[in-house]
């Protein structure tokens, strides 16, 4: 580091012994030393040295084959429009060569599962932030979706071997829905698209995103700085940190950080835009206690820090937002808008039971209104027994107490406790999103697609390339080894997997930029279905 302070000096030396000199080097060094420790302090991740980061997943053991997704209803009825047509190979192959997925603004990707190897097909061109990453070394998540979306697929494979049916299908890595839904009466106009989030104008079947379920979290780092790698990992961390903090003991405010603009869609963000503006809207009406209730003041540096509150509040944002599940793990009350975006697991989600809703069209009232409420409930002391009490593995028995007053719910069959419903979120994280719910659900929903096929065999497309995990490996090596080298050590089984699943040739025969064919020998190429 002292070297490089004294080439900065060098470079940017004028006349010695001049005021201008030393003003000029002492900015330039600040100007280092802020960078240097900024870097870190954040992306420590990037220099390992001997450090070896903890497995995603370190015990593994196969599931229980017969084990159904809790899921099952959503995923039948995402796929409902194509149950009398069915899905067919003409369906798929005329949607990836018609160029219509250029409508859903991400990387798209044909996909086939054949007799457990893995065929990709990409359809997009590889835009900035696939390979390399714009960020630099380290900053796996700015490498773009697609890797992990392979990720995610020979994990479930992995996990579920010769349990899922030969399928052909097609993915977008959007953070937008894309597929509009199907006129009530008539037959879809093209296949299934799986998507990582989907709402009621659109029939995007929704697909876990690896690039947050199975890899790092860029706001949640352990005690050396270091990201967890794996939702499991990240989970049990908010729940060390948090797990003996009584609700009554945090904050008695509500909090919500993160992005208000976005510079390449700025119609997004306008209800948290909303949000910012409330304490300023109340303090202008003269209302600064109620102003007080929204705290604007915290640093939040980790997405763990905003357990600190007993109100977490969620907002979308035009589409799902990644941090849902880390907010309901808190332990806290998760005040929301009703949730018009949903991923795999949010339709399960109830207001009023699971988290605390608020009207988009009066936020400001309506939020303070029901934080006002709650901090009074809770600070009267009629309360369960704290978190740090009898919850041995998420066993608190929830209180036949109730709050007298449906201020929380409106009208409805719900009159919860705010207590019993911050339970009820975490309970609800605890039972049915774990990473074991998220490959049964991969598991399942592409067994239900399957079922809609029509073909009798399914063959890999002509562009396909069997991908092994030494594949996915040396892809995400480029051009930063050391990218390479955290990926293995959150999944040290990539590098045999798929070996004897895919052709002789396939290693290594696909350079970076996706150009490659790969000879395909004949009992790679098909499967004939049942």
């Amino acid at each position: 580091m002292l070297r490089a302070l004294r080439s900065v000096c060098k470079r940017r030396s004028v006349r010695t012994g001049s005021l201008v000199a030393f003003l000029v080097n002492l900015i330039v060094l600040l100007n280092f030393l802020f960078a240097y420790l900024h870097t870190t302090r954040t992306h420590r991740v990037y220099v390992l040295g001997n450090r070896i980061l903890p497995e995603a997943e370190a015990n593994f053991t196969l599931p229980d084959p017969s084990a159904v997704s809790f899921y099952q209803q959503w995923i039948q009825r995402d796929l409902q429009p194509w149950r009398e047509s069915g899905i067919t190979t003409e369906l798929v192959d005329s949607y990836a060569l018609s160029g219509r997925w250029h409508e859903c603004l991400g990387e798209v990707l044909r996909f086939q599962i054949i007799n457990d190897s893995l065929w990709i097909d990409h359809l997009s061109e590889r835009h900035s932030g696939w390979y390399p990453a714009r960020l630099g070394p380290g900053a796996l998540s700015g490498k773009g979706k697609i890797p992990y979306a392979i990720l995610g697929l020979l994990d479930v494979i992995r996990h579920y071997p010769g349990q899922i049916p030969d399928i052909d299908a097609i993915m977008h890595t959007s953070d937008f829905s894309c597929v509009k839904a199907t006129p009530a009466g008539q037959q879809p106009a093209g296949p299934p698209i799986f998507g990582y989030n989907s709402d009621h104008a659109h029939e995007d079947v929704p697909f876990p995103d690896y690039s947050y379920w199975g890899h790092e979290y860029t706001r949640l780092r352990d005690q050396h700085f270091y990201y967890w790698h794996g939702w499991d990992l990240q989970y049990k961390w908010i729940r060390e940190l948090y797990a003996n903090i009584s609700l009554t003991d945090r904050e008695p405010q509500a909090i919500w950080r993160g992005r208000v603009a976005d510079d390449d869609y700025p119609e997004r963000d306008a209800l948290r835009r909303a949000y910012q503006k409330c304490p300023g809207q109340l303090s202008k009406q003269g209302r600064t206690e109620d102003a007080a209730l929204i705290n604007q003041q915290f640093d939040v540096d980790q997405i763990s820090d905003n357990c600190r509150f007993r109100y977490v509040v969620y907002l979308e944002s035009m589409a799902w937002s990644t941090n849902g599940r880390h907010k309901f793990s808190c332990g806290s009350v998760v005040i929301s808008n009703k949730m018009g975006y949903y991923e795999f697991f949010t339709r399960e989600l109830k207001p009023g039971v699971h988290f605390v809703e608020v009207d988009p069209d009066n936020l400001c009232d309506d939020l303070v209104t029901k934080v006002k409420y709650m901090n009074q409930v809770l600070d009267a002391g009629a309360t369960h027994a704290s978190s740090a009490q009898g919850r041995q593995g998420l066993g608190l028995e929830l209180t036949n107490q109730r709050s007298v007053s449906s201020v929380l719910t409106g009208p409805s069959e719900h009159d919860l406790h705010p207590q019993e419903i911050a339970d009820a979120g975490l309970k609800f994280m605890e039972d049915h999103v774990q990473m074991g719910d998220v490959r049964l659900y991969i598991k399942d929903v592409l067994k239900e697609y399957a079922s809609h096929q029509t073909a009798t065999e399914i063959k890999p497309s002509w562009n396909a390339v069997c991908y092994t995990g030494q594949l996915v490996l040396d892809q995400f090596a480029f051009p930063y080894r050391l990218d390479k080298q955290v990926v293995v050590q959150a999944y040290p089984w990539l590098t045999s997997f798929g070996q004897d699943l895919c052709p002789a040739s396939t290693p290594g025969t696909m350079p970076v930029d996706g150009t490659a064919s790969v000879d395909r020998p004949a009992k790679f190429a098909s499967r004939k279905l049942t």
